[in-house]
């Protein structure tokens, strides 16, 4: 991924000198010593992201912006009428089973956050990133390019409506933004 983006930052004529491999549970930065943090899809793929929160709390700046992102969990459910069926029935009959960690498992926006205002975050804004394809037992029904349009229909449509709900609860990806307050 290094390579990569090596690649691209010098084919565009960019210093690539910055990047580094690192653990984003513990960076090595100073506290406080960014005005803005992009955590962009990584939750997902780690067991305990709690240390990933604590770490943008702590080398963000008072003031500073956090971005974070994660698939979002009810999406499957909201686009999969199996799925949905599925969850209903288990709800109703009580059988909820404990979820097992999976690599770049599905998120409830809820817990993610509940555990951001936890940690002192103040919520500042949301942004739902498409819906994904419409499924059927876990296969895609639609073309991509059908549902892009779908998905560019639907957002029109709750927009004009004046409904952001919609958007943390069916969207594919869930843009987070927090605020680090100023003591």
């Amino acid at each position: 991924m290094l390579a990569n983006a090596r690649q691209r930052l010098q084919d565009r004529g960019l210093d690539a000198a910055g990047l580094i491999v690192g653990d984003c549970r513990k960076t090595g930065y100073d506290d406080d010593a960014f005005d803005i943090v992009v955590c962009l899809g990584v939750i997902s793929y780690i067991e305990d992201y709690d240390g990933v929160l604590l770490e943008i709390r702590r080398v963000l700046k008072p003031g500073g912006t956090a971005f974070v992102s994660f698939r979002s969990k009810s999406n499957r459910v909201f686009s999969d009428r199996v799925a949905m069926a599925k969850a209903v029935g288990k709800k109703l009959l009580r059988r909820m089973t404990p979820e097992v960690f999976e690599i770049g498992r599905y998120l409830d926006h809820r817990e993610v956050h509940a555990k951001m205002l936890d940690l002192g975050f103040r919520y500042a804004d949301f942004v739902g990133i498409g819906f994904g394809p419409l499924r059927f037992q876990n296969r895609v029904v639609l073309s991509d390019r059908t549902s892009i349009r779908l998905n560019r229909g639907l957002a029109r449509s709750f927009q004009g409506l004046g409904w952001s709900w919609p958007f943390k609860w069916v969207t594919d990806i869930s843009l987070w933004i927090y605020t680090n307050p100023v003591p």
